[in-house]
């Protein structure tokens, strides 16, 4: 019937290098290359298989770590929410506390204020009294010396 095609191997392509190198040695008869070159491959593959192995423990591993860690970052995350909460809510009743204090406070500076201005109202009154008396002390006592002179001269006159 019809004879197949053989496909050009692509240039670069070990599959195909091997593939005709295999159809070359089994048609010139050369079994014991044929047979150095399945030893090769199969040698290639389990070398293959090994490293891949290798690579599947190290990524479990890997993955594995990642997990662990993972969950270490999730329950310190979690802490640190909790540890934010509380520090919040002391925040608020500090900070309510303190504006309790500061009413407080502003209240007793009002109420001082108010007793230094009454208390300086008192001063000058008192102040005021004091220059008075001081003035009518010195008028009676002017009109005393006065009165003895008045007294002193008539004797002698």
């Amino acid at each position: 019937m019809g004879q197949r095609k053989r496909k050009k191997p692509i240039r670069g392509s070990s599959s195909s290098e091997i593939e005709e190198v295999m159809a070359a040695s089994a048609n010139s008869g050369d079994d014991s290359m044929c047979t150095e070159l399945k030893n090769s491959l199969d040698c290639l593959r389990q070398v293959v298989s090994k490293g891949f192995v290798e690579l599947h423990t190290d990524l479990d591993k890997l993955r594995f770590e990642f997990k662990t860690e993972i969950g270490a970052v999730k329950l310190s995350i979690k802490d640190i929410e909790k540890s934010l909460t509380y520090t919040q809510s002391e925040v608020q009743d500090l900070k309510g506390h303190f504006e309790t204090e500061t009413k407080e406070h502003s209240k007793e500076v009002h109420s001082l204020n108010n007793k230094i201005a009454d208390l300086e109202d008192r001063l000058k009154q008192e102040v005021e009294n004091n220059i008075a008396l001081e003035q009518y002390t010195r008028r009676k006592t002017y009109a005393l010396i006065t009165s003895k002179r008045r007294n002193k001269k008539s004797a002698k006159g």
